[in-house]
């Protein structure tokens, strides 16, 4: 993967593990922020199905950090399946004395800047330790299906998706979020007597496949 918007400073390869290390850092694709930068693409316009296995070095914290695959034609469309902190539940989702919530799996779409569809799984007695997920997302024509497993179990559907792309990037995204203007005020409230992670979100994507089905 060579194309999207890369930042070199935030990405390492771990040649002992075999995994490209992201280290999230600001931004998004998701709402009208279009800043990401640890977004890594290459050319996907046939029918195809994409997994990849991620392990992340703690839980996503915050509202909205979030890192897994993406089919991608611009800032503006998009189908995202990510690991994600779970919006507007922070507290509540944290096992007694982790200081951590176990986060959600989710599928969500954007169409001309506005979010026309999100699905999620809680990761709620899920997700294991190591905080290690396979993704895995089908494309067929403009329906997209999302899965996820844990690593050496099966795979659980998650939602399908709807949406016509043109040009279609394909890849991994790694990035700390951008809440929606609306929830700003929210998340400060709420994170007044929080404390933010001792040490940052890095994921580990141990690998990246993309199988073609054929043409559109």
């Amino acid at each position: 993967m060579c194309g999207g918007k890369q930042n070199p400073a935030n990405r390492r390869f771990d040649a002992a593990g075999g995994k490209l290390i992201i280290t999230s850092e600001e931004g998004d694709v998701s709402t009208s922020a279009n800043n990401a930068r640890n977004l890594l693409l290459q050319s996907a316009n046939s029918d195809w199905t994409i997994e990849s296995k991620i392990s992340s070095s703690r839980k996503p914290a915050g509202f909205t950090e979030n890192a897994g695959v993406i089919a991608y034609q611009d800032d503006d469309n998009f189908v995202k399946l990510v690991y994600r902190a779970n919006v507007g539940r922070r507290g509540a989702q944290r096992p007694a004395g982790s200081g951590e919530q176990p986060g959600i799996v989710e599928l969500s779409v954007e169409n001309k800047d506005y979010q026309t569809y999100s699905v999620s799984v809680t990761m709620d007695g899920i997700i294991k330790g190591d905080n290690t997920l396979i993704l895995k997302l089908v494309k067929k024509g403009a329906y997209y299906t999302a899965y996820y497993a844990t690593d050496g179990g099966k795979f659980e559907i998650i939602g399908e998706a709807h949406v016509v792309l043109k040009d279609i990037k394909a890849g991994v995204i790694a990035c700390n979020g951008v809440l929606p203007a609306q929830m700003a005020r929210f998340a400060r409230m709420m994170q007044q007597n929080d404390q933010a992670p001792e040490k940052p979100f890095e994921v580990g994507f141990d690998y990246f496949r993309i199988t073609g089905s054929g043409l559109k």
